[in-house]
């Protein structure tokens, strides 16, 4: 063989594996963004479940704001946090609880 076919071979078989490497960086690409997509999918449904849960339990506690619409309810909590002592006594309890006291 001489050297002029074996380049040519050579050629021909780095241009195969250019092409497979491209391929692979191709589906390493899609297989990223599609992982990434689930990650964002589940923090968002875990986030919703998340909100959900702490939205039953104020209905559970204070089940008058069942009827309320969302404007009504954000009011109420903009008042509330209008109280002098209401945000300290809830930043408290939150520290507490967190920080393992009772």
């Amino acid at each position: 063989m001489t050297d002029i076919q074996k380049l040519k071979e050579e050629l021909e078989h780095a241009k195969k594996k250019e092409m497979q490497a491209r391929h692979r960086q191709m589906r390493l690409e899609s297989t990223l963004s599609y992982m990434e997509e689930k990650q964002k999918k589940n923090e968002r449904n875990a986030r919703t479940h998340r909100l959900a849960n702490k939205g039953g339990t104020i209905e559970h506690f204070f089940p008058e704001t069942k009827d309320m619409s969302e404007e009504e309810f954000f009011n109420l909590f903009l008042n509330l946090m209008g109280k002098k002592d209401f945000r300290g006594m809830v930043s408290e309890q939150i520290k507490n609880i967190l920080g393992g006291g009772v």
